[in-house]
This record gives structure tokens, sequence and C-alpha cells, in this order.
């Protein structure tokens, strides 16, 4: 059965993973859209952020920040901005369109690469913080232990990583 995007169901592959960064957000009406490299040659659009995964997204920390998220008031709008990077699962909506599933914010990191992934070969980059860390005039103790380090990259993440030089 092909979907709305003329595709069939081995297109909203379950359990891969995508990274994006969230495009357009209305508080008002609880929803948005994700804009991300790899489903925009997959299904030829942005992906649509439901209200439901909205407030899911807002109730868990970003993965690598090391702190909780802050419970929400029954009416409350989740913290979700525009240019918050996320990692996410791909479903069909009713209509056939690609929508978010399992959403998680990420926390961007900073880096200088200090040898370049290959195939075969794996990376590394010097993390140098992130853009909350630099505001702050600090760090927290979960980055701290990054700062100034060589990480390991695998062949295989280089594609979902986007590094400021």
């Amino acid at each position: 059965k092909a979907s709305a995007l003329g595709a069939d169901d081995d297109a909203f592959p379950e359990g891969v993973s995508f990274y994006g960064v969230i495009k357009s957000y209305n508080e008002r009406r609880g929803f948005g859209f994700v804009a991300c490299e790899e489903t925009a040659r997959r299904f030829g659009r942005d992906v649509y952020l439901s209200k439901e995964e909205a407030i899911e997204l807002a109730l868990h920390p970003e993965v690598g920040s090391g702190t909780a998220a802050t419970p929400l008031a029954d009416d409350a709008v989740p913290p979700i901005r525009e240019g918050d990077f996320m990692k996410f699962e791909v479903q069909r909506s009713t209509e056939g369109f690609p929508q978010a599933a399992n959403a998680r914010r990420m926390r961007r990191l900073r880096g200088a690469v200090t040898r370049a992934a290959t195939p075969g070969v794996d990376g590394l980059i010097v993390v140098r913080g992130d853009a909350s860390a630099k505001a702050s005039g600090g760090s927290e103790a979960g980055l701290a232990r990054f700062v100034g380090k060589e990480v390991l990259v695998r062949q295989a993440d280089c594609g979902q990583l986007r590094l400021a030089v």
C-alpha cells in the first residue's frame, strides 16, 4: 500500500533515529515542524511534531544536560523553542505523512576535528563546550568532564553530526 508520499511502508522504518532542529513551533496550538536533511531526502518535506509529542518532548530533559525536566502544570505550554536540536523516529501520520515519534531534545556540543573519520577509521573531536556553557560563563559538571578531551566519533555516526568549525 502506498502512502500519500508515494512511498511504501519501508520508508517509515521502525527504530531508526534521525536528528534535526525544530524549524517552527506554534505555542498557541502546540504543534510544529522539524527540519532534517535525511528525512527531507526520504520524504521530500519537514516532519510534523504533534501536540502530544511536543508535550512528551517537554516532559524529558535534554539528552546530555544532566538535569531533570521541570514538571508542567496541566495547562502549561511546553518549553519548546524553534532551534532546539532533537533526536526522533518517524512514523506515518493518519494522512500518510512523516510525523515525529519518540522525540528527545539533544544537547549540542561544539568541538574541533583533530582526525576526520574515513571509511574504516573512526574520527576524533576535541570538545570545546556549548552555547549555554559559554553564556553562563562556565560549564556544568556533566559537560565539564568532556571539555578539552578527545571524543571518539564512530564512522557510522558521522552522517548524524553537525560540527561548527
